[in-house]
């Protein structure tokens, strides 16, 4: 992870926007090509798409543009409101368990035991998971609060966007290239979630985002001095 500074941050994840809205839909199964998401995101129909698509790619450009305004004008935060604001944006065609905040009720997750942290123990757990971002080393403060989110499923859909949206507002306010992952269409990926979930063995997957990070630092010319 190199820090490039919060301006160029900035004008990557402008480049990456399409990119990174594509992959999280692709994620979450959008049949859209790349171009047909693309006009989706300007704001046109797509002939013969799926309205559950379109919907999707909409309220991810929607929550993708709110975490970058907040991020240029320094009004992004890590706390509550801010996770409930991307995911009341991100999951708005999705989410009916109490949507804008967290979940009342218990949910299960396609391909693991696991379900989430129980409902009366979100208080403890949100405090814990901010504990340990306050805590946590710059290089981690950003993976590990996707991957709590993703792992804790504070709401009824949309945990995983949520959570690497809000991964991305830290990068890109920290001075760090934005990173994406699908996890739908890569079975390796897929595979490190479920041990993830259901071992809380984490370096795995964060090894994968830093790859996937890399990548993208390459494709954009980013190198240690």
């Amino acid at each position: 992870m190199i820090y490039i500074g919060k301006n160029r941050a900035l004008g990557i994840a402008i480049k990456l926007r399409e990119q990174i809205i594509y992959d999280l839909s692709k994620s979450e199964g959008s049949i859209l090509t790349l171009s047909e998401t693309m006009v989706v995101i300007e704001g046109y129909t797509v002939e013969g798409g799926r309205v559950r698509d379109v919907e999707l790619v909409s309220a991810l450009r929607d929550a993708y543009d709110e975490m970058f305004y907040l991020v240029r004008d320094n009004g992004f935060q890590v706390d509550k409101e801010t996770i409930c604001l991307v995911n009341r944006i991100v999951a708005r065609n999705e989410n009916h368990d109490n949507i804008g905040n967290f979940r009342k009720s218990g949910i299960a997750i396609t391909g693991t035991t696991h379900k989430g942290t129980s409902v009366k123990d979100f208080g403890i757990k949100y405090i814990e998971i901010i504990d340990r971002f306050n805590e946590n080393k710059l290089e981690d403060k950003a993976i590990d609060l996707f991957l709590d989110i993703a792992k804790t499923q504070f709401f009824g859909d949309g945990n995983k966007r949520t959570g690497q949206l809000m991964m991305n507002g830290i990068l890109i306010g920290e001075g760090y290239c934005p990173v994406v992952l699908n996890f739908r269409e890569n079975k390796e990926r897929r595979d490190k979630l479920i041990h993830f979930y259901e071992t809380d063995d984490r370096e795995p997957l964060k090894k994968i985002i830093l790859e996937k990070q890399r990548e993208f630092e390459i494709d954009f010319g980013i190198n240690q001095d």
